[in-house]
Formats: C-alpha cells, structure tokens, sequence
C-alpha cells in the first residue's frame, strides 16, 4: 500500500546474550531507537507563494460562486442518484414519534422550517403504515458540553426491511496509488450531500414522520438509511469516471491532487465546475484549499507519500506517567499481555515493574522511569504491536469499559485464525461519565471505536465484540432508550454486528479500559471500627433484610437497643483464621459463614469473596459438595411454638460402629428447625419408641408428629402410646417424601455434616452425633434469620473459651436473673418471636408456592420461573446433571425457552422444555448442594452401556433419574 509507519522503529541485538551483565542490559536498550519524525500540520500547510495563492484563489472563485447559486430545493441531476426504498408486499415499519423536551421543541420546529425550504421535505396527506420517529442527537465540544442538537430519524425499523445494496466501496489502495506524487492537495466538503439524492415519489412515503400532529415525508434522502452510502458511492464514480487522475472520493470524502501549483487550481476548477453541472452544493468552510498536507480517511497525505496517522491508530501519547503503585500494576498488565510480541520488553520495563507495590511511587520516581515509559508507549505504536490492515478481510473491534475508563481494540485475523492488531484506543471517563450505568458505558466504548477507527470501518461490514450482552440488541430494540437516542446518529453511520464474549476472553480490551484508576481510593483499614454518623438510622437499615415484606421479625425487634451491632473490621491478618474456624465448626456454605460472622458482630468489605474462597479450598468440601441446586417443593407447614410440631425420619444403614449402631434418628422441630440425633442399633418399632419417650422426658410432649410410612414409625406400638400422650399422629402421602420436606432436609444436612467431621473414621461415626447436633443447630437459617439453638433456649450459645479466666469471670453477671425478668424473657418470645417467625415462614411459604405449587401439571413455563438446565456431556461421574439455576425471560414462539443467568445475563442459546427442570428456592437446598443415591430401583441395557434407576434421597420418585453404569459406580 506505500504506507510507512515511522517514529516508532524498535531495535536490538539478537546475537548477544543480554542476560548475562547489566552493562548489556544497558547496552541493549540504548540500542532502542526512538525515530520522532518532524512534526507536520495537515489541513494547515498552504502551499505555494502568497502570490501563488492569490493566483489560485482568483481562479477558482468563480466557480465557488457559481456552485453557491444552486437552488437549494434542487437535486442531483444524476439519474442513478434517485434512491428507491424497495420492501416486500404487505411490509411495514409505523413506530411513534418519541416524546421530545419542551426545552428541545424550538429546535425540532426551526430544523422542520429549514427543511420546508430547503425542499428536503414536503407536508403529505397520505395514510401510510410507515413513520420514522425524530431524535435530537446532542452535538459536544471537546470538554463535552452540549452546544447544539442535531435532528436525524430513526429508521432502523425501515433498515430491517431493506435489502442490502452490493455496491462496492472505493479500495482506499487505489486511492492511495492515484495520489504517488502528487505534491498539491485540496478536500472539499459537500453540503447536505445526502439530501441532494432525491427520493423515488413511490417510495418517498416510507420516509414518512410526524410533528405535531401532522405528517411529512422526505423528498432528498435523510441521513441513516443503509442503502444511501452504496449509492453515494456509484453516483461518485459515474460523476468522476474521466477524472481519477486527479480527484479521488472515498463516500463523501474528496480529494483533489496535482503534480503542480499551476495545474491544480485548473484540476479544482474542472471538479467544482463538475459538481455544479449536477446540483451538488460545496461547503468552502470545510474545505482545505491548496494545501501541502491534509487529512484523507486517517492517513496523512503529503508530497513525500502517505503516512499513518498515528492519533487514528492508538492514544497511546496522551497515557498519563503512573502516580501509584495501582497505575503500575494496571500499565503492567496491559504491558504483559504483548510480552510475547516483544523481545526484552521485560527488561525495558523492569525498572518500572521493580514499583508495582512500592506506596511512595511518586516520591521514588525518577528520570530512568520516564524515559523506560516513554520507550514502552513508543513501542506499543511499533510494527511489532501494530500492523497494518488489510482492506479485503473482514474487520473485528473488541471494546470494553471500566469505572473509570473505556477502550476498543480493531483487528483482523490471518489464515490460521490468529489476531492481528490494527489500532487500539483507550480514554479516561470524566467524573460525570463514572456515574453513567455500565450498560451505557460499554455503548461509549463501542462509540469510541465507531468514531476512532472510521476509516476503516465506513462502508464494510464487521463484527463488534462486547462482554455486555444486551448491547447485542441495540439494532432491534423497539424502545429507544435516552442513552441510544445520543448516539443513533454514530451508529447508523455503520454496518455491524453486535457479539457478545465472555469477560475472560475480552483481556486487551479490559487491561486498556483500567488505565485510568480514581485517585482517591478509600479504604477501610484493618481492626478500625467505621464512625457511624446515625446509628440509630443504620441499625434499622442493617435490621431489615433485602425483602422487607417477609422480615417480620426485623420490624418488631428494631426498636430494642439490643437488637443490632455496630460491625468491626478485623485486622486482614485475623480474617483467615475467623473464616475457617467459622468455617470448621459444621463446614457449611459461604453464606452461613457470613451469617455467623456477621452475628458475631463482624464484617469487611470482601467478606463474601473471601467466604466462598474458603469453601472452594476447604479439601473436605472438596470432596462432598457439588455445585448444583435440586429439585425440592415447597410445603406451608408452620408452628407457633417449639415442639408444637416435630417430624421424624431415620436414615441408614450406616457403618456399624464399635457400638453397635447402625441408624440415625432425627427429629426435626418445625418452628424452630431444632434438630435431635440418635444413633439406633436397629429400626425395630420397640427401639424407636423407646428412643422417642426418652425425647421427650428431655424436651417434653410435642402437640403434632409427622413421618413417613415406614414400618418403624406406623405400628401399633408406637399407635398406643401416641394415643396414651394425647399427640396427634400424622404420615405423609405414600411415595411422596416431599411432603416431609423438614426431615428430609436435616437428614442430609446431618449426614453431610457427619461425613466431613469423621474425615477417615467413618466406623465411629457415632461418637461425633453430639458435636454435630450442637453444630447444626447453631448454624443461622434463612427460614428464621436465626439460630434454632437461640430459638429453641431463648439464649446464644456459650462459645468454646477459657470461663476461668479473670477477664471472663469478671464478664459473668453479679446476680442472677430474677423471677420476674425469667418470665419478661419468656413472654417476649411467646408473644413476639414465636409470631413473627411464624408469620414470616407463611410469608416466606406463600410466596414461593404460588410460583411453584403447580409445576406437576407444568405445560408452559411461566416467565421468572427458576430453572436448572440439563449438560448433554458430563467429564465425569462425579459432575452435576444440571447446570444453573437461571430464570425463564420468555417462550418463544416455537415452544423453546429464553433463559437468563443469575447477573441478569442472556443465555447464549434457547432452550427446549426437555432439557430444563424446574426447581424451588429452599433454604436447604441453596446452601448445601448435593446429591445421596437412596436406592436402585430398576436397570436396563447391556453389560458396559447399562442404566440404572436411581432414587435420590430427600426427593420423590418424579426426580428418579437414569444414569449411566459409569455414574453408578
């Protein structure tokens, strides 16, 4: 192409060993040799004398005064010029006219009047099923204050019934070729060049809109219909087909070029005069007249040939020098992801990496820094990083916005599929910016590469790659929102396709958009407790929870001054050790761990990400949960107060211990979700029963039993001394073990709690029972927002601590708690608690049920439902069935389903009703997700492909599953 990239040239010596001294080290980067070409001023480098430009001046003038006398009503005279708006029969595109600002209505008005005149449009009567609404697009200055509004339509919706016009856009190559040589240069600036090419009458209705109650159509093409730049393009090349010597168009972007002073002002004098014989009206503010340089689609055009803009390619210049060890950790990252391109660029930068996690960078920043960063943004802009594009392969641009900034990276990529980069551009998001959504920053960074790499872009068709995913629809959404209304405008001018990738593969983009960090990053140090202005205002604030129609219990306590804490933030060297004693004591999720922390008065920043962090590494964890969440219903049965209500459920056979058991009894109250362990030596009625009156000479008669069918809790032993007590004997359905949901959920807790304490020791299981009763029930539930241990005793634990200690004898309470104070404590939880838990399980209940209760008869999948979705291929026997969970946004009309992710992100794919389950959102399920085979109910298959019916515990027989002999093993 004749282009050089210059400035930037990198080199070093291959042959020497550049490790082995730092003298070399030295050596080799002196050899680096930053080329600064001389700086040059296109559009701003007449050419000629003064006299020589007098002279030019005096000749073309009357051709510019002859081109400004065109009648501005008329239209190009080129007959291939009228544009024709073909759709299909019977296709439509009647969108509403957007509401438009008081404030803006003059300016809509006067652009109406000036159109009127101009003859762009005319009034029309014609009832038509097409109109485009109007937009006014704001129009900034360089500090990006809104200076005036510019009216365009919205014509996406006709965009979407057009064909596409395969015309071809001018090779830039050839253009480029035409100007060797040349030494004279002007551009001209076409005025309204769009609404010069009039609109077929038979179509002219399509471009129909409405202003204040009446309609008008457009006579001369409005600006964003996708067929009028293919157009432009023909109707440019009819017009100059005996004139490529000397002029060259690109759209509407023109150049005149000449070997000489004198035959230029003749070659612009044949090209004004040629435009005004077909009616297109020049712009001499925008033109560059009799120039030595000027700007042509990004290049720098001159005598001495065609050069790269390098401002169109990268802002690498304007990278602000790092202030904090952050700024270095993040231009350090951007730095290694082209290590591999580079050779030595990690000795160049090693002065600068030697800062990453220095605090006083500003203070120990010296010359040697500056000229290291210097060197890496010149060869960041070299041939190594950069190359150049070639215009018959299909263009790619990657974008990406943080807080604080916004990047875009163009590219293509070679025969073996690998990227080559073309330009990269990142900026720095002004204060207000910050404030913007993420939605709207990721579209200013799509804008910013529109606008950055045009000239690559206009007239070709390409890919834009994003990991936000709902700026794929911005082509098709109906409603246009405020943040597209601005940037319709930039948007329309091109031809792309919206992507959407994952975060983790968008790497360039990302480490650009980070450039540009706040200086002021507060942080709250380890062991301070943070000053609350109001801290009667955020004890409430901290009392409710995010659903405030079900956190009953949270209204009625927060006026108690005892109710809430104010948080401490432990020093970061004490957190480690709190999350895995936390975290040990019962190894449950990351979510009752900030539960427990967070009751223990306790909290930091990344409290979460550091709880789940130490589930994934807890090696027991490891071995026993799967990520996965099941299929469980949800039932109303609630109870005002302790042992009003108990189940039961045995679980077994389990190893025999050296005591002979082999069962575990549980007894689960459905209150206070208080659960009781026994180990049985048998499931005999009698030792059943047994076990069941020495409960309740400890705890005391409950009013109601509920259990399944099993044959050790329906006899008649146990009918007799339920009679004898007065209880009320209860069983759930036959084969449906949903409807004790309860103990089913404490059956797999407290087998998977006992699984990870016994470790090895699986033979003395139980032994452990009266650690992990204490363990689970100290454990928070959601159910509750507390503890049944607390619920239960009407008291928090007593933690495992020295109680001899002077300090802890000095805590003890000098007097006992008197009578009366006993019967306070126990009338505020009979008339307080006891309500509000109940009243908040019905609530918790309800809710759910109406969404789920009637997914047995499940034929259309509600919209917000919470799915699982079923893997095709799992690696191995141990990985979930399912992936999830996620929500249903739609069904489609074909019957399958739109699904979303738990960050309200599109799945990448529809999905039909065979491949999902629906699931319920129970506390149990939630936090302890896994899986217990209960028993093989059926097999089918040959040897080595055979199947086998699995019953899973804790659910019914509508989630027996079929798996594979590889599963079952």
């Amino acid at each position: 192409m004749g282009i050089g990239l210059t400035g930037v040239a990198v080199n070093w010596n291959d042959g020497e060993n550049v490790y082995s001294k730092n003298k070399q080290k030295d050596e080799l980067f002196n050899s680096l040799n930053i080329d600064h070409d001389e700086l040059y001023e296109p559009d701003n480098s007449p050419a000629g004398t003064y006299e020589e430009r007098k002279a030019f001046m005096n000749i073309i003038q009357p051709s510019i005064d002859k081109n400004q006398k065109i009648p501005i009503t008329s239209f190009c005279t080129i007959p291939e010029s009228v544009v024709r708006l073909p759709t299909e029969k019977g296709a439509t595109s009647y969108q509403r006219q957007y509401p438009i600002a008081h404030s803006l209505r003059p300016v809509l008005d006067k652009q109406i009047e000036e159109w009127l005149e101009s003859g762009t449009i005319k009034r029309t009567t014609i009832n038509t099923s097409f109109n485009s609404p109007l937009l006014l697009v704001p129009k900034t200055n360089k500090a990006g204050e809104i200076v005036s509004h510019r009216v365009c339509a919205d014509v996406r919706g006709l965009n979407r019934l057009l064909p596409d016009v395969n015309y071809p856009v001018p090779i830039v190559r050839n253009i480029f070729d035409n100007l060797a040589g040349k030494k004279v240069f002007t551009t001209l600036d076409l005025k309204s060049a769009y609404n010069r090419f009039l609109v077929h009458p038979d179509d002219q209705h399509k471009l129909t809109f409405t202003h204040n109650n009446k309609q008008y159509s457009f006579q001369g093409c409005c600006f964003g219909v996708k067929t009028v730049t293919a157009i432009f393009c023909k109707v440019m090349d009819i017009l100059f087909e005996d004139m490529r010597d000397i002029v060259q168009t690109f759209v509407d972007d023109c150049i005149i070029s000449s070997s000489s002073i004198k035959e230029h002002a003749r070659d612009v004098k044949r090209v004004i005069d040629r435009l005004t014989s077909v009616n297109l009206i020049l712009n001499p503010e925008k033109c560059s007249w009799f120039q030595h340089s000027v700007h042509m689609l990004g290049f720098v055009v001159n005598a001495t040939g065609i050069k790269v803009d390098k401002n169109k390619l990268t802002n690498v210049e304007s990278w602000p020098i790092p202030k904090t060890c952050k700024d270095i950790q993040r231009f350090m990252g951007l730095i290694n992801y082209f290590r591999d391109f580079i050779p030595m660029i990690s000795e160049v930068a090693a002065p600068i990496d030697s800062l990453r996690n220095d605090p006083h960078v500003d203070k120990n920043w010296t010359s040697l820094h500056t000229e290291r960063f210097k060197a890496l943004k010149s060869i960041l802009q070299s041939k190594h990083i950069l190359h150049y594009p070639d215009l018959n392969k299909k263009m790619y641009v990657a974008t990406d916005a943080s807080q604080y900034g916004a990047a875009a990276v163009l590219f293509q990529k070679d025969e073996k599929g690998r990227i080559k980069h073309i330009a990269f551009v990142s900026q720095s998001l002004s204060p207000s910016q910050r404030n913007w959504s993420t939605t709207k920053r990721e579209l200013y960074a799509i804008i910013l590469a529109l606008k950055k790499f045009r000239i690559f872009l206009l007239g070709k068709h390409f890919e834009v790659q994003c990991d936000h995913k709902s700026l794929v629809y911005i082509h098709s959404q109906k409603e246009l929102s405020p943040m597209l209304v601005g940037w319709l405008e930039t948007i329309l001018e091109f031809s792309f396709r919206v992507v959407h990738i994952k975060g983790i593969l968008n790497i360039l983009p990302d480490e650009l958009s980070r450039l540009y960090p706040p200086r002021d990053e507060s942080k709250l140090e380890g062991g301070k407790t943070p000053y609350r202005k109001n801290k009667k205002a955020m004890n409430k604030r901290k009392a409710y929870s995010k659903d405030k129609s079900v956190n009953i219990l949270a209204v009625k306590l927060v006026n108690n001054k005892h109710a809430t804490l104010d948080y401490i933030c432990p020093p970061e060297e004490e957190r480690d050790k709190i999350l895995n004693e936390t975290h040990e004591f019962g190894h449950f999720g990351s979510e009752s761990i900030v539960q427990r922390i967070h009751a223990d008065g306790m909290h930091w920043t990344s409290i979460y990400k550091d709880a789940v962090e130490t589930v994934r590494s807890c090696s027991e964890c490891q071995k026993h949960n799967i990520s996965k969440r099941g299929y469980h219903p949800l039932t109303n049965i609630v109870a005002h107060a302790p042992f009003d209500h108990v189940t039961l459920d045995l679980a077994g056979p389990l190893p025999v211990t050296e005591n002979g058991n082999i069962y575990l009894f549980v007894l689960t109250d459905i209150c206070t979700r208080y659960t009781i362990l026994r180990a049985l030596s048998n499931k005999q009625s009698d030792t059943v029963a047994k076990t069941l009156v020495q409960i309740f000479g400890d705890y005391g008669l409950p009013k109601i039993i509920s259990s399944d069918n099993g044959g050790e809790f329906k006899n008649s032993l146990q009918y007799d001394i339920m009679k004898t007590l007065g209880i009320d004997r209860r069983y759930t359905t036959a084969y449906h073990p949903q409807a004790n949901g309860s103990a089913e959920s404490a059956v797999k807790i407290a087998l998977n709690t006992i699984r990870k304490m016994c470790k090895s020791n699986a033979q003395d299981w139980d032994h452990y029972l009266p650690i992990v009763q204490l363990a689970v029930n100290y454990k928070i539930r959601n159910r509750t927002n507390s503890s049944p241990f607390s619920l239960m005793y009407a008291r928090t634990i007593n933690k495992i601590k020295d109680y001899s200690s002077e300090e802890e004898i000095k805590q003890m309470p000098s007097r006992y708690m008197s009578e009366e104070e006993l019967m306070k404590r126990i009338e505020k939880m009979e008339k307080i608690v006891f309500p509000a838990i109940k009243e908040r399980t019905q609530r918790i209940v309800e809710e759910y049920s109406k969404r789920y209760n009637k997914r047995k008869m499940l034929i259309e999948i509600e919209n917000g439902t919470h799915v699982m979705v079923k893997l095709p291929h799992r690696p191995n026997k141990l990985a979930p069935l399912y992936e999830g969970p996620y929500t249903v946004v739609r069904r489609t009309k074909g019957g399958s389903y739109v699904l979303k992710d738990e960050q309200n992100e599109l799945l990448h794919r529809d999905y039909t009703p065979s491949e999902l389950k629906v699931i319920s959102i129970d506390e149990s399920i939630i936090e302890d997700e896994y899986y217990t085979v209960e028993e093989i109910r059926d097999h089918r298959g040959s040897s080595g492909s055979r199947e086998y019916l699995v019953k899973w515990a804790g659910y019914g027989d509508r989630a027996n599953t079929w798996c594979h002999v590889l599963t079952c093993q």
